[in-house]
């Protein structure tokens, strides 16, 4: 995900899946950052990690490498 101004870019195993741009950027405002998971019939636990949050970030779009189990 990059997040810069009221452009949001989503991109998943190298490709761009969403480009979208807020037509109202007097709606953002800065606010605390939530990880979301749809709701499911079926108990579920997720675990994030290698979160890394960057402040002003270049302009590039990249796709990180998975760890691979040990």
């Amino acid at each position: 995900v990059l997040a810069q101004g009221n452009r949001i870019r989503f991109v998943l195993n190298g490709v761009l899946v969403s480009d979208w741009r807020e037509p109202r950027p007097e709606r953002i405002k800065e606010a605390p950052i939530g990880l979301q998971l749809h709701s499911n019939k079926v108990p579920q636990e997720v675990q994030f990690k290698n979160i890394t949050l960057e402040a002003f970030p270049e302009d590039k779009l990249a796709t990180l490498k998975a760890d691979t189990p040990e």
